[in-house]
């Protein structure tokens, strides 16, 4: 993050909660997997989940998914922010 000037002192992780599902108007995942697995948890939530790489415009899901990056090498927290940072332009672009 430092990297590209952007600021994550204070951030933490937290459990996903049907709490902060009912205060959120879209929720996006990284993995189709954790995908499904929220909407098997909270169904009544499933229309507002989106896979964060299906707003790019050619997107196809044997794509494969933005691979979670923890304890990899630097390359792979790098390629993880490239492809978050496509997706999130070609989100913006529909917004």
């Amino acid at each position: 993050m430092a990297e590209h000037g952007i600021d994550d002192e204070g951030h933490a992780s937290r459990f996903l909660t049907g709490e902060i599902l009912r205060e959120a108007d879209l929720v996006l995942t990284m993995e189709l997997p954790q995908l499904r697995k929220i909407e098997s948890q909270y169904p009544e939530f499933a229309g507002g989940l989106r896979v964060l790489k299906s707003y790019l415009p050619d997107y196809d899901i044997q794509l494969g998914d933005i691979a979670d990056p923890y304890r990899r090498s630097v390359f792979h927290y790098r390629l993880c922010f490239a492809e978050i940072s496509l997706s999130v332009e070609a989100m913006i672009t529909c917004i």
